[in-house]
């Protein structure tokens, strides 16, 4: 196989390229798995209609009558067209309630199986990413046990495409700091809360792969 020849297969991404990819691997990640998006997700993550959803419309109700003045009249409105029509506007409207909570949990279950699938391609190889992304895209009750795969995929490709950093400029910053870190000791005598501050400081800020700015939630 060469190198620009893929496998597509719709619903299962390859592996996430590591906790901070650079911005020619996660384009290269997404190059090749933007045609393995099922097209619901796909849909979803563009935020134009889902085919699947489409069933669950709502239905226009009719307008609702008014009694005519004069029962005389040609085609005049009595009160039993009245009724009649208030009970096909309350049926439509019913409908269009029950509607509305099978295309909620429809559209749950969609976000939810795009999130696994995503996190089926990070669970090895970006765990501490994939943990941030979970805790980030909760979907809202009573969904909340679920999670929304297309903001996820939305901010994964804004944070390490759209404002992601090269692997040489990962690598000048990385050792910028260490360097910083070796020049500006810690007193012999200093306390255990300063140590404690500067350790944590440290394991946040030179760790191999850190967390690039985002919206996050952060530890």
């Amino acid at each position: 196989m060469s190198a620009t020849t893929f496998t597509h297969s719709p619903g299962v991404f390859t592996q996430w390229p590591g906790e901070r990819p650079s911005v020619s691997a996660a384009k290269e990640w997404f190059l090749r798995n933007e045609p393995n998006l099922v097209s619901d997700w796909a849909a979803l993550k563009d935020g134009v209609a889902v085919r699947s959803l489409l069933q669950f419309d709502a239905r226009p109700p009719p307008t609702a009558l008014v009694q005519s003045p004069d029962f005389t009249v040609a085609g005049a409105i009595t009160p039993a067209h009245v009724a009649a029509r208030e009970v096909v506007i309350h049926q439509i409207n019913s409908e269009n309630t029950i509607r509305a909570s099978q295309r909620a949990a429809a559209e749950a279950e969609l976000r939810n199986a795009f999130f696994s699938a995503l996190a089926a391609s990070m669970m090895i190889s970006a765990p501490l990413l994939l943990g941030r992304i979970r805790a980030a895209h909760v979907l809202a009750a009573p969904y909340a046990a679920w999670k929304d795969g297309a903001a996820a995929w939305l901010q994964l490709f804004a944070d390490f495409v759209t404002n992601g950093v090269s692997k040489e400029e990962e690598l000048n910053e990385h050792d910028d700091y260490l360097t910083m870190l070796r020049l500006k000791t810690l007193p012999d005598n200093c306390s255990s809360l300063e140590f404690g501050d500067r350790v944590s400081c440290d394991c946040r800020s030179s760790r191999p792969h850190p967390i690039p700015h985002s919206s996050f939630p952060h530890d």
